[in-house]
């Protein structure tokens, strides 16, 4: 199970290029609810979110941590606002990818942490990763390095 984010946003064009895979998403700020219940569902092995990078590298970053907080405030009030769940990364790293420790505080960082606490709460055992892709990645060239990537996972 793969996601990207909706609208002009780079991440849903990659998806919809990347080859052989069983379920894609496109995100919507108003569906977590909706693919959290198809999650619990479908019960993916993998489910894998891309989304863009507004950084300085020029590399993926496979996402190895997530927080408590959307802008400033926190995601889920009953916890601290430092709480943050650790994402084992499902993939390892190869010339064009590098393993990240802060993915900010917008949507990225907000549905990774709405999916890390379903998958924790409900006790699922789907393995969950999130991709940044830079912004001046060219798409071609990400599709073949994610496609790279998901070949890890797939064989």
């Amino acid at each position: 199970m793969i996601y990207g984010f909706a609208f002009k946003n780079k991440s849903s064009r990659i998806l919809y290029q990347l080859p052989c895979l069983d379920f894609r998403w496109i995100m919507f700020r108003n569906n977590l609810k909706y693919f959290l219940r198809k999650i619990e569902q479908e019960k993916p092995q993998y489910i894998v979110g891309m989304g863009l990078w507004s950084g300085r590298g020029t590399k993926l970053r496979i996402e190895t941590m997530c927080r408590n907080k959307f802008r400033l405030r926190a995601i889920n009030p009953q916890l601290s606002i430092d709480h943050k769940y650790i994402i084992k990364p499902i993939f390892i790293i190869d010339e064009h990818s590098v393993y990240g420790k802060g993915m900010g505080t917008s949507w990225c960082n907000y549905f990774s942490y709405h999916i890390m606490e379903f998958l924790s709460s409900h006790q699922l055992s789907s393995r969950y990763q999130f991709l940044h892709i830079p912004k001046k990645m060219n798409g071609r060239f990400a599709v073949e390095c994610i496609s790279k990537l998901l070949y890890q996972i797939t064989t």
